[in-house]
């Protein structure tokens, strides 16, 4: 006869097995805290091995640009980039500088009766989401015939870039009005950032997503975090997602199972995550960079119109107004579109407009022009 004890171990052991299996049948891997369902709903995809994808380039100035030899090297079937994103990226039309419009000269709108705009801003303003691109709000800027839109807007860029850009350009198109486009998620600056010539400075796009060089989490504290490294930033989100990274030998040890790898993810033990990372004292730069921009625009006679693009979610009325005052430092006078609503926006974890949503700024930036 078989002693208690033995049953009780046997009956232990079938448990967890069964339990184990059902965390995988159920799409858990083990070293990864959630399903691989998840996963792909997110910006976010873990890789076996990380390669940074060369879509974008610094030129000598600092600026990222597309990388038109990569759009020739790939096609939307067989790109590592997220296809919807290559579809953006390399489906558009380039000038020969590098961005999604006419070229950058003084000569296209002589004779004719336009207003020139410069817009500048990021993904937003290049027309991320919009379905097609043309529908994007700087296209159907474009397509009024009152308007003659030169389109400066960057992916992952800030107003850093910006103002690279109109003291680059500003000069050669001279237009009637600049136009930054302010997006108030990722736009602030913190720290004294420098382009500097040929060496990426804003996203490292990679075949696990964009990862960005600045930890949002360290906007929190008195100093900013810097990621060295595409590999510094995908450890950063990746500790937060699995135990693959961890330097703690038990963790290590918990990536065996999905059981005990669920456990270390609840008990939130840590990791002991090895991160490189450059750090500033928090400052806010951007009132400063904002007023170097508008300085550019009356150089050349131009106009300059600040808009606050705001998020899905929105803020409190009162909490977004002393929002924009730090920003503007009270100094800069700024537009807020109030029309927008969430289903003016993509599907989460898109964060850009729809076409709705681009219609709506479209029309709104249309009428502070005309009220200029």
């Amino acid at each position: 006869m078989s002693k208690p004890w033995i049953k009780i171990l046997l009956l232990f052991i079938v448990t967890i097995l069964l339990l184990e299996l059902g965390l995988r049948l159920a799409g858990y891997r083990p070293g990864y805290f959630f399903t691989k369902s998840f996963y792909e709903k997110t910006r976010f995809k873990p890789v076996d091995s990380l390669e940074y994808l060369k879509v974008f380039y610094p030129d000598s100035d600092g600026i990222t640009k597309i990388n038109q030899d990569f759009c020739k090297t790939f096609s939307s079937s067989n790109s590592p980039v997220n296809t919807r994103y290559f579809d953006y990226i390399c489906g558009a039309h380039l000038n020969s500088d590098g961005y999604r419009n006419r070229e950058f000269t003084d000569t296209a709108n002589k004779g004719k009766k336009k207003v020139k705009l410069f817009l500048l801003g990021d993904s937003f303003t290049y027309g991320f989401s919009a379905k097609p691109i043309t529908l994007s709000f700087a296209d159907l800027l474009d397509n009024d015939p009152d308007f003659e839109v030169y389109n400066g807007g960057v992916p992952g860029s800030d107003p850093v870039t910006y103002l690279a850009i109109a003291k680059k350009y500003l000069q050669q198109v001279r237009p009637d009005f600049v136009i930054v486009n302010f997006f108030l998620y990722n736009d602030e600056v913190y720290y004294p950032k420098k382009l500097v010539p040929y060496k990426f400075n804003d996203i490292f796009v990679t075949n696990a997503g964009g990862l960005v060089r600045l930890n949002f989490e360290s906007l929190d504290r008195d100093s900013v975090e810097i990621f060295e490294g595409p590999l510094d930033a995908y450890k950063n989100v990746h500790m937060k997602s699995s135990l693959l990274f961890a330097e703690n030998k038990w963790a290590k040890l918990a990536t065996h199972s999905c059981i005990t790898t669920l456990a270390w993810r609840f008990l939130n033990l840590d990791q002991n995550v090895k991160i490189n990372v450059v750090k500033y004292k928090k400052e806010n730069y951007t009132p400063y960079l904002l007023n170097a921009i508008k300085e550019e625009a009356e150089k050349v006679n131009a106009k300059f119109i600040l808009s606050f693009i705001p998020t899905r979610d929105g803020k409190d009325v009162k909490e977004l107004q002393l929002h924009l005052d730090t920003i503007t430092n009270k100094q800069i006078p700024y537009n807020l579109i109030n029309t927008l609503h969430p289903d003016d926006y993509a599907p989460s974890p898109d964060s850009h407009f729809n076409n709705s949503g681009h219609a709506k700024y479209a029309e709104f930036l249309k009428g502070i022009i005309q009220k200029k």
